[in-house]
C-alpha cells in the first residue's frame, strides 16, 4: 500500500526486520494506528495499540522518558509497516497509557524519581488529580513530621 492511501486511524503493523534507529531495538510485528502523515517525507506518525504498549520493554520507556521522546508513538517510512486489522479500541489504548504512566512516570528522574513514583503510586485512581491528592498528603504529612521533630531536638 502506498503512502497515499493510507488514511488517519488506519491499523498498521511493522514489518519484520524494522528496528528504532535510536536504540536498535527490534520493533517487527508492532501495532498500532496512523495519527499523521508527512507527505514529503513518506513518513508516518504511529500510535501503538493497547497490545504493543502492555508488551513493550520496562527498560525501553525508562529510556524514552530520559531522552523526552514518547514511548506511545513512533515515526518510521511509510515502506516499514504494512495494513493490518485493528486489534483494540481507542479507549483501550487510552486505559493502557494510564496504566503505564503510573508505572513509568518520574523514572527518568532517577533515584529520587523512583522515591516519587513510590509515593504517587499509593493514588486508588490513575489519574492526574488522584496523584497530585497523595503527593500532597506525603508533603503535608512529612512537613508535620518534619516539624514535630525539630520542636523535639530544639528543646
Amino acid at each position: 500500500m502506498e503512502s497515499n492511501t493510507w488514511a488517519i486511524g488506519d491499523s498498521l503493523v511493522v514489518k519484520p526486520g524494522v528496528t528504532d534507529p535510536a536504540t536498535g531495538m527490534a520493533l517487527s510485528g508492532w501495532q498500532g494506528r496512523l495519527i499523521a502523515l508527512e507527505d514529503e517525507q513518506n513518513r508516518l506518525s504511529i500510535q501503538w495499540d493497547s497490545l504493543t504498549l502492555k508488551s513493550l520493554p520496562p527498560a525501553y520507556i525508562v529510556q524514552c522518558e530520559e531522552w523526552g521522546v514518547p514511548w506511545t508513538a513512533m515515526r518510521l517510512s511509510a515502506h516499514d509497516v504494512l495494513p493490518t486489522a485493528e486489534r483494540d479500541s481507542g479507549e483501550d489504548v487510552r486505559a493502557s497509557i494510564a496504566a503505564l504512566e503510573t508505572q513509568s512516570s518520574w523514572l527518568s528522574l532517577g533515584e529520587q524519581g523512583r522515591r516519587i513514583r513510590q509515593i504517587v503510586n499509593r493514588a486508588q485512581a490513575h489519574d492526574l488529580f488522584a496523584s497530585f491528592r497523595t503527593w500532597h498528603a506525603y508533603v503535608f504529612c512529612k512537613r508535620k513530621v518534619d516539624q514535630f521533630l525539630c520542636e523535639i531536638f530544639t528543646k
